[in-house]
Formats: C-alpha cells, sequence, structure tokens
C-alpha cells in the first residue's frame, strides 16, 4: 500500500510539476538551432535590457502611480521582464561552464524557476494582449508604453518560443489558471476594501464592476480563467510542436543522417580491423 501510494505520489509530481532532471538542461540554455550558446547569450542580454528598460520607463512616466501595480497588464509585463532575466542569467552561466571542464553551472531550482516563469509569460502576454484590444481599447492613440506591453511583449514572447529550446508541456495549462484566479481574488479584495482606479472609481477594469454588475463581473472572470487560459496555453503548445516540427524536418533528419553515417564507418572500420 505505502509502495502504491508513493507511486502515485511520483506519478502526480511529474503530471503537475516542473522537473528538470526529466529534460536535459541544455534545453533552457540553449537555441533550438545552434548548440553555441554566445551568441545565444548576447541574444538573451539584449532582449533582457530591453524589458528591464520599458519596466524603468513606465515606472517613471507613468499617470497612475502606486496604483500602477493592480493593472494586470504590469503583473503580465513584470513576470515577462523577470523571466527574461533569469534567462539571460542561466545561459551566461551556461558560458561560463563551459570554460570550466564543460559542466553546466546552473542550479536546478533556477532553471525550474524560469520553467514556470517561461510558462506564465506564455499564458499572460496573449490573454492581456487579446483584452486590451478587444475589451479595454476605445480607439484612442496608443503611446510608447501602450505599444510595448501590449504588442511588442507579445511578439517578443513568441519570437522567442521559436529561436529558444525549452519545452511546453500541455498539461501546464493549470498554471495560466492559477495566475487569473489570483488576479481576480486581488480584484474583488481590492473593490471590497474601498480600492478605486486611477480616475477614482470603485473597480479596476469596467468590466470587473462588482458593484454595478456583479453577474456580467463573475461570467467575465470565469470566462476568462476557465475557458481564456486554457485555450490560449493550448495555442501556445501548438506553437511549439510547429518549432520541433520544422526543426526535425530541417535540423533532425540531418543529425540523423550524421549518426547513420558515423554508424556505418565505425561499422567498416571494425570490419577491416577484423
Amino acid at each position: 500500500m505505502e509502495r502504491r501510494s508513493a507511486c502515485a505520489c511520483h506519478c502526480h509530481r511529474q503530471l503537475f510539476g516542473f522537473h528538470i532532471e526529466e529534460q536535459s538542461k541544455t534545453d533552457f540554455v540553449l537555441s533550438q538551432w545552434t548548440d553555441r550558446p554566445l551568441l545565444y547569450a548576447l541574444y538573451r542580454s539584449l532582449v533582457s535590457l530591453y524589458t528591464i528598460g520599458v519596466v524603468v520607463y513606465t515606472a517613471i512616466n507613468n499617470e497612475y502611480g502606486v496604483k500602477i501595480f493592480i493593472w494586470l497588464t504590469y503583473w503580465s509585463y513584470y513576470i515577462l521582464a523577470t523571466g527574461f532575466l533569469i534567462r539571460a542569467l542561466t545561459v551566461w552561466l551556461h558560458v561560463y561552464g563551459q570554460k570550466d571542464k564543460d559542466r553546466l553551472r546552473v542550479p536546478d531550482r533556477l532553471l525550474q524557476l524560469q520553467w514556470i516563469l517561461q510558462t506564465l509569460t506564455c499564458a499572460t502576454a496573449p490573454v492581456v494582449c487579446v483584452l486590451f484590444w478587444t475589451v479595454v481599447y476605445q480607439g484612442e492613440g496608443v503611446d510608447f508604453t501602450g505599444i510595448n506591453t501590449h504588442a511588442v511583449n507579445l511578439s517578443l514572447v513568441v519570437v522567442d518560443l521559436f529561436i529558444s529550446r525549452y519545452p511546453i508541456r500541455v498539461h501546464h495549462f493549470y498554471v495560466g489558471m492559477c495566475f487569473f484566479t489570483t488576479y481576480s481574488v486581488f480584484t474583488a479584495i481590492y473593490w471590497s476594501t474601498g480600492g478605486t482606479n486611477h480616475l477614482g472609481r470603485p473597480y479596476v477594469y469596467s468590466a470587473l464592476n462588482y458593484s454595478q454588475d456583479p453577474g456580467y463581473a463573475l461570467i467575465f472572470v470565469f470566462s476568462v480563467t476557465l475557458a481564456g487560459a486554457p485555450l490560449i496555453h493550448c495555442v501556445m503548445y501548438g506553437l511549439y510542436r510547429s518549432r520541433m516540427a520544422v526543426w526535425n524536418r530541417c535540423c533532425g533528419a540531418e543529425e540523423d543522417g550524421v549518426q547513420e553515417t558515423l554508424v556505418a564507418l565505425t561499422t567498416q572500420s571494425s570490419a577491416t580491423d577484423v
């Protein structure tokens, strides 16, 4: 019985956890298209510096003051910027580790955190962009901050998905659901304690007006959490599978051919020696 319970617990962790030992560590520190990390590290650094620059810019130039922290946009963007920073760090750790007997000096916990943030970013950036352009945007002009937090962010995520080697697991859909549940609970608590948005209105977003139309607000929350987040995750998983399909077609067959050639040469050499 104890052995069965331990096996069930292990399977549960395998299904819902982020276990780096199941993946090659290099999947999180190399590009899908090359095993040379230096160029990839430079790319990682530039993207990280850019997103951090946007964070600093929005902290200095915004009309919300401290209420900037109530917006879903910035919750998502801060996760994105943190994730890109950690990815740059792990790649450079790998570059440094290669100089010391080719050892990868990246802690498993850091790679796990990177994987979780990557999964969160793939879930939140598309939802934020879709909700902004379909629900929030009223046709007025969009400034530098708006473009970067509602368009460029998604572009970075998609481009990074095709350049990087990290995996997306379809059963990790629950990560986005947990994030949007947490944010929804925050907006409800914020409203119940008398919180207002930057215009002094008793809600964060008009779609979450719990005072005037709580029914619509709850339907909106459940729609995003239970339908939108899993759907977006499946779309990103599909993009990941597309990347793998392209790589298998373009590079995988080439590697298989090289391996077959090496095996044939080895066999021929052994026969000659005999």
